[in-house]
């Protein structure tokens, strides 16, 4: 595929000499060095499969152990933007941008970005003329320069050639800039940046402000702009459709994780996404991620949730099932909980082959209690069941085991999750 160069530069980048947008261009590359990237990414234009397959051949990507590694490397941010609702997973695999992520993009396409290690021979004080500038920006404010010393002026100036964001008269910026004293500018450097900020705002005859006001400044922008999305005003009708405070979506692995946290409160329990906070108190792996749900206030339970394509519609206690109750015996002992509640979206626990040998294990499993999704709905319409649930998360040992398997089974209700939020 051949292409112009200076043509494909000018339509992209007009007379813009450091695109703000572009990582690597800030400072011009040489034209051997553009025309490599230009190669690259003018080869892979497509977002078919078969075009993805043929750069993870070119790029020698294709073995099993750089696809894993691929996989581990990105996955803690893939899952963070995630959360974030940033973007969405297909059945497939395939990262898509979300309303909300393209509205972030939307607002940070608007900021020059600059990086610490991109400034010149003195960084502290050319990061606090930034920082002041952005200031200013934000203030809507022209900056007096005339009474600065030389090496402000200098420091200024050079600043000016580097990034092409301030006006003619180098008084006030053209556009916000992405630069922060907290993200960008390192710890041990913090606070000769703050001490230049001072002095630069007493020979400003500026009003004294708080540099990491900044960062959140910007931050609360944001906030109004997500605000505005459909997906943001549907969350808040939702919230006010159901009368509570309804978790974040994006804070699941799976919409039933979610809806089985926002039972849980509907209940008047305290339920809360898992967010990591037992890792450092147990050796076990699974504190990594696991549970999916956690009740805390006086009472500390650990909520595991559990579909019929894992479980069965009618769940039998055999040696893998076993094994997971096991595993989350341990975990409650390890971190004092007082319980561990499985909440599983199935039929029945087999009379014999769940309850039975459940029943035989009651004293080694005796911080485990289960309940259907039938039974939850049974509770949200009859409240009287719900002092006894809450009896047995608080002090599972002291019931006999068979009082720790809380059933409905269809024929009495069927309890289905679309009864209580509709998709």
């Amino acid at each position: 595929m051949s292409i112009n160069i200076d043509q494909f530069r000018n339509e992209i980048l007009g007379n813009v000499k450091n695109p703000p947008y572009l990582p690597g261009l800030y400072n011009p590359p040489t034209p051997h060095l553009l025309r490599a990237r230009i190669d690259i990414f003018s080869s892979y234009r497509s977002f078919d499969e078969e075009e993805f397959e043929r750069f993870i051949e070119d790029y020698h990507l294709s073995d099993e152990k750089t696809r894993r590694e691929i996989g581990r490397s990105t996955k803690p941010l893939l899952d963070w933007v995630q959360q974030g609702n940033l973007l969405t997973r297909d059945k497939q695999g395939w990262c898509l941008i979300s309303e909300n992520g393209k509205a972030v993009q939307e607002f940070y396409a608007n900021y020059y970005p600059i990086w610490y290690d991109q400034l010149g021979f003195n960084a502290p004080l050319q990061s606090a003329i930034l920082l002041i500038s952005q200031w200013g920006y934000q203030q809507n404010i022209r900056l007096d320069r005339s009474g600065l010393l030389a090496e402000y002026q200098d420091a200024l100036k050079d600043l000016s050639t580097r990034f092409e964001v301030w006006n003619k008269f180098l008084t006030k910026l053209t556009r916000p800039i992405d630069f922060s004293l907290d993200y960008d500018i390192p710890y041990n450097q913090r606070a000769e940046v703050e001490a230049h900020i001072e002095k630069l705002s007493e020979l400003l005859d500026l009003t004294p402000f708080d540099p990491y006001s900044l960062t959140l400044d910007s931050i609360y922008q944001l906030e109004d702009t997500l605000k505005q999305t459909k997906t943001e005003t549907d969350f808040v009708q939702l919230n006010d459709a159901l009368g509570i405070k309804i978790p974040r979506r994006e804070c699941f692995q799976t919409d039933l994780e979610w809806k089985t946290c926002i039972r849980l409160r509907v209940l008047g329990l305290p339920a809360l996404p898992y967010q990591g906070e037992y890792e450092g108190a147990t050796d076990l792996p699974m504190a990594n991620d696991n549970p999916d749900v956690v009740i805390r206030n006086d009472i500390r339970s650990l909520v595991e949730v559990k579909s019929s394509s894992e479980w069965g519609q009618s769940v039998k206690l055999g040696k893998r099932i076993g094994g997971e109750l096991m595993m989350y015996q341990s975990y409650a002992e390890d971190i004092n909980a007082n319980s561990v509640l499985f909440v599983c979206d199935v039929d029945e626990f087999h009379p014999t082959d769940f309850k039975k040998s459940f029943c035989k294990r009651g004293d080694r499993l005796n911080k485990i209690l289960l309940t259907n999704w039938a039974y939850l709905h049974k509770v949200i319409t009859d409240r009287d069941q719900l002092g006894g649930l809450i009896t047995v998360l608080t002090k599972p040992e002291d019931v006999d085991p068979s009082e720790r398997i809380f059933e409905y089974t269809p024929e009495q209700s069927r309890g289905d999750i679309s009864s209580f939020i509709v998709d």
